[in-house]
C-alpha cells in the first residue's frame, strides 16, 4: 500500500522538477527578434573566380539600409552568420561553432570578455583578419600557452586572436567551443556558412515585432524564418498556464464554497443571538462580520481576476490568434487558415537560441504530462482505497 501511495508522489515530484528546469531555461531567453535564412552558397577555391562571397556583402549593405527605417523601434541590430563544425587550426586542432559577426552583434548578444577586446566596428568595416575565441577553445588550441596575438587557421585563412571570452556553451550549440570572426572577412575568404541571421533588440511597446518581421521579410530577403524569442518563450509556457488555470479555477470554486458555508454559519449564529439581544447592542458586531465576509469575497474575486488575466495574457502577444470579429465565420476561418499556412512552411531555418528553446520546451511539456499522470494515479489510488 505504501509503495502504491509513493508512486504518484514520485511522479509528481519528477514532473515538477522537469517543469521547473524547463521553465528556467525558457524564461532565460533574451528579448531578441531574429530572422534566419540559409546562407548564400560560396566557393573558397581560388580556381573559381576571386573566392569572395559578394552575396553576403550585398546582404550586409542592404541590412544597414533596411534597419535605418526601424531606428525608432529598435535599440540595436546586427547581422551574423553561423557555421557549425568548423575546423580550427592552432598549435592543436579543434572543432568549433563559427560566428561571423558584424557591427552591433555584442550589443544584441552580450558576451563576457576575459582578456583582450571583442570584434568591434573597426574590425567589421575594415575587413580585418582577427578572431575572438572562448577560453576553453584557447586552451584546446594552444595547450595553456598565451593565445593572445597567436594565429589560427579557419577555412584556409589565418586570423589573429585579439580576445578571449568566458566559456558558456548554449543548449542548441552542437559544438563545444565558439569562435568569432568579422562577417565581411569571412565573406572575403569565401567562408561557407550554414545560416545568415538578422537580430535586433526591440523597444518595448513600439510595435517593433510586426515592423521588424514585415520589413526584413519584404525589403531585405524573403523566404526566411522569423522568431521573437520572448514570444516563443511564452508559447512554450501555454501548457503550464492552462494547467494553472484549471487548478486555480478548481481552488477558487472551492474557496467560494467555503466562504458561502462560513457566511451562512455566521448569519445563523447572529440570528440566534438576535433572539436574545437587541439589534442596537449587536450592530457593531453585525458590521464587523459583514466587512469580514465582504473582504473574503473580494480577495477571492481579485484572485479570480488575476488568474484570468494571467491565462489570457498570450492573446495580447499572439494577436494573430484573435479574429477581428469573433461572431463572424469568415473572420474565424481567416485566422484558422492563416495559422495553418504559418505552421505548414516547407522550410524552417532555426537558430541556436531556437534550438535551445525547443530543448527546454520539451522539459516543460514532459514535466506537465508527468505531473498529470501522477495526479491521475493519485486520484485512482484514493478512489480504489475508499
Amino acid at each position: 500500500m505504501e509503495k502504491k501511495r509513493k508512486g504518484p508522489f514520485v511522479l509528481l515530484m519528477i514532473g515538477l522538477c522537469l517543469m521547473v528546469f524547463g521553465l528556467m531555461g525558457v524564461q532565460s531567453a533574451p528579448d531578441v527578434l531574429q530572422y534566419a535564412l540559409e546562407a548564400p552558397e560560396t566557393s573558397a577555391r581560388q580556381g573559381e573566380g576571386t573566392g569572395v562571397n559578394t552575396a553576403v556583402d550585398d546582404l550586409i549593405d542592404r541590412k544597414v539600409k533596411v534597419m535605418e527605417g526601424l531606428s525608432d523601434t529598435l535599440e540595436a541590430s546586427t547581422i551574423y552568420g553561423v557555421k557549425a563544425g568548423q575546423d580550427i587550426q592552432g598549435e592543436q586542432q579543434a572543432v568549433a561553432t563559427l560566428l561571423a559577426v558584424d557591427v552591433g552583434y555584442f550589443e544584441v548578444y552580450p558576451d563576457f570578455l576575459v582578456e583582450g577586446r571583442l570584434v568591434g566596428e573597426a574590425e567589421c568595416k575594415g575587413v580585418k583578419d582577427v578572431c575572438v575565441v572562448d577560453e576553453k577553445l584557447a586552451f584546446a588550441l594552444f595547450r595553456g600557452n598565451d593565445a593572445m596575438g597567436q594565429k589560427v587557421s579557419i577555412g584556409g585563412r589565418e586570423y589573429a586572436v585579439i580576445g578571449i571570452t568566458r566559456y558558456a556553451r548554449q543548449m542548441g550549440q552542437t559544438d563545444e567551443y565558439r569562435v568569432y570572426v568579422p562577417l565581411r572577412a569571412a565573406a572575403s575568404a569565401g567562408q561557407a556558412l550554414d545560416t545568415l541571421n538578422v537580430a535586433a533588440l526591440p523597444v518595448r511597446k513600439s510595435g517593433a515585432t510586426t515592423m521588424f518581421q514585415n520589413t526584413v521579410s519584404t525589403e531585405w530577403m524573403e523566404g526566411g524564418s522569423f522568431y521573437s524569442l520572448k514570444k516563443e518563450a511564452m508559447r512554450r509556457t501555454i501548457l503550464v498556464r492552462m494547467a494553472m488555470l484549471a487548478i486555480g479555477l478548481f481552488g477558487i470554486i472551492r474557496l467560494y464554497g467555503w466562504m458561502n458555508q462560513r457566511s451562512m454559519r455566521r448569519i445563523q449564529a447572529l440570528r440566534e443571538e438576535m433572539s436574545r439581544r437587541y439589534f442596537r447592542q449587536m450592530m457593531w458586531k453585525w458590521a464587523g462580520n459583514l466587512l469580514l465576509v465582504a473582504a473574503g469575497y473580494a480577495a477571492i474575486t481579485v484572485g479570480l481576476y488575476l488568474l484570468l488575466a494571467y491565462a489570457i495574457e498570450p492573446l495580447y502577444t499572439f494577436t494573430e490568434w484573435v479574429p477581428e470579429c469573433i461572431v463572424e465565420w469568415s473572420s474565424l476561418k481567416s485566422v484558422f487558415w492563416g495559422l495553418v499556412h504559418e505552421a505548414s512552411k516547407l522550410v524552417s531555418v532555426s537558430t541556436i537560441e531556437m534550438k535551445s528553446m525547443a530543448f527546454y520546451g520539451g522539459f516543460v511539456r514532459w514535466g506537465c504530462l508527468t505531473m498529470l499522470m501522477g495526479a491521475l494515479l493519485a486520484r485512482y489510488s484514493r478512489r480504489k482505497s475508499a
